[in-house]
């Protein structure tokens, strides 16, 4: 199977779309291998191991590698004969916010799927949605369960990542550029604190809200 880029700034779209197609060719779950990123990077340790795995294995298989656009050129370069000589057994699933930041040697190995972005009208439907005041989105999170901050955060990441792809794309002025990557840099912090080490959620997450709605004067 040709490796497969999945574009899109939304995570749960990603998973949506994987989750269909392994239930689709009925594969366990214990042949599913996902790959995401140490701290903020898919490192080229990650791209040994997957190959390590796709030489040592020849059952049917699903590689998942989230957020490759993360990896710099000499990971991109290190699993690039990987993705072009795997064995049909093994179904690659790259995920991107944007192919931007991907050699064209990876992208001429790939197929892309663009996946479209589905816009909720509800004002509850994020923490950052445009019409939401800071008090807002602060009340809300006062409402979210410990165990869903991690999941909450990543929603901002994904938004954030997409804001920066737009933003450039667009020409945004470079003061809401940096506005949103400064914030982006903090989302991704908070999330690995929250993840790894003993930090109370609540305070970590209203950190990345109070940053993300201090934007900067027009």
């Amino acid at each position: 199977m040709i490796p497969i880029i999945l574009v899109s700034a939304i995570q749960p779209s990603r998973d949506s779309y994987i989750d269909t197609y392994i239930k689709s060719i009925e594969l366990p779950a214990y042949r599913v291998f996902i790959f995401t990123p140490q701290e903020t990077i898919i490192t080229i340790e990650q791209a040994r191991d997957i190959t390590t795995l796709i030489n040592r294995s020849d059952y049917d298989k699903i590689v998942v590698i989230h957020d490759f656009d993360t990896a710099k050129k000499e990971t991109q370069n290190a699993l690039l004969k990987t993705l072009e000589e795997h064995a049909d057994s093994t179904h690659f699933f790259l995920t991107v916010v944007s192919l931007e930041a991907l050699l064209p040697t990876i992208q001429s190995r790939c197929q892309t799927v663009r996946l479209p972005v589905v816009v909720s009208k509800k004002k509850s439907a994020s923490l950052f949605n445009a019409s939401y005041s800071l008090e807002e989105a602060l009340n809300d999170s006062s409402k979210i369960k410990k165990a869903d901050f991690l999941k909450e955060t990543h929603k901002i990441i994904s938004y954030l990542r997409m804001q920066l792809h737009d933003g450039i794309s667009k020409e945004m002025p470079i003061s809401e550029i940096n506005h949103y990557s400064s914030s982006l840099r903090t989302a991704l912090e908070v999330k690995k604190m929250i993840a790894e080490y003993n930090v109370q959620p609540e305070f970590a997450f209203d950190q990345v809200l109070l940053q993300l709605y201090d934007k900067p004067s027009t």
